[in-house]
């Protein structure tokens, strides 16, 4: 597990490009919805690029989303894969930490003692590891599938 909720990969595969891209586009969807659909893929493929997320009939804010470029190569080609968090789940947990570290900045100048600091900073590294618990929990998924589509 890394510090921050972000992995790069680079996946090698037999097939050309503009195969491994036409494949990726059939076996996704442009958009979410609770149809039954056998797409394991929600996203969109647009020149040598794609960006999808796996397709659930339930809601998941730490669902990753896996951005990448396909890159022709001799024999094949290469994938450049990117997970991250959704960009809302960025900005939350960046606002959610900026105000609980001014929250201690605060109390810690009025000369507080660490029993008002100490519940402040644990709800802080509970925050942290609640949300890298949940989205390490949902990257081998979401890897699980893409490998099973470019290797394939």
């Amino acid at each position: 597990m890394k510090l921050i909720p972000f992995c790069q990969l680079e996946i090698k595969s037999k097939a050309k490009a503009s195969e491994l891209l036409l494949l990726l586009s059939e076996r996704s969807k442009g958009v979410h919805s609770i149809d039954g659909s056998k797409e394991p893929l929600v996203g969109s493929v647009e020149n040598n690029c794609f960006r999808f997320c796996r397709a659930i009939t339930y809601r998941n804010a730490f669902l990753p989303i896996a951005v990448g470029k396909v890159i022709e190569n001799e024999g094949g080609s290469i994938v450049k894969l990117y997970l991250r968090p959704t960009i809302f789940n960025c900005i939350f947990f960046g606002f959610w930490v900026i105000s609980l570290l001014l929250f201690i900045g605060l109390i810690s100048i009025r000369g507080e003692s660490i029993k008002v600091i100490l519940p402040v900073v644990i709800l802080l590294l509970f925050g942290y590891l609640f949300v890298q618990a949940c989205f390490w929990f949902e990257v081998p998924k979401i890897k699980k599938v893409l490998l099973k589509l470019i290797e394939s």
